[in-house]
């Protein structure tokens, strides 16, 4: 809902926009937006955020499918062809700071063959070993 909430402002603006215009079809330009219609807006982005928030309540998200949307956003944007799971980590982190979302997002895109696993690469001595995947190139 963050998302959605944070584009708010802006969509109120252009509801007050298509008021506006909608209100002087034939000179928007040479009037400008009354507070009256401002408040139209303003009331319609409320009527609307209550709407948004039942609406997410019934979508029932799927942290699991957030995550594999955020690497799969990832792999398509840089066009990757392999990674490791802690590239992955490193590139979605911001969201999704464990470890074990990453795994579930991973797990998920595997189940649907938009990734398969090749190997486990190695950092060194000392030091875990992470999953390594192939992106299926039909996703790219």
């Amino acid at each position: 809902m963050t998302d959605w909430g944070g584009k708010l402002v802006g969509n109120s603006t252009r509801l007050a926009g298509l008021i506006h215009c909608a209100k002087y079809y034939h000179r928007p330009h040479q009037y400008e937006i009354e507070e009256s219609t401002m408040k139209t807006a303003i009331s319609m982005a409320d009527a609307l955020a209550d709407h948004a928030k039942v609406a997410f309540q019934l979508m029932g998200r799927d942290k699991r499918m957030e995550c594999a949307q955020a690497i799969n956003d990832w792999l398509i944007r840089e066009r990757i062809s392999f990674f490791t799971a802690r590239d992955a980590l490193e590139k979605i982190k911001g969201k999704f700071p464990t470890m074990a979302e990453v795994n579930d997002g991973l797990l998920m895109m595997e189940e649907r063959y938009h990734i398969s696993k090749v190997d486990i690469r190695r950092s060194g001595p000392g030091r875990r070993s992470s999953q390594r995947y192939q992106v299926n190139p039909y996703n790219l």
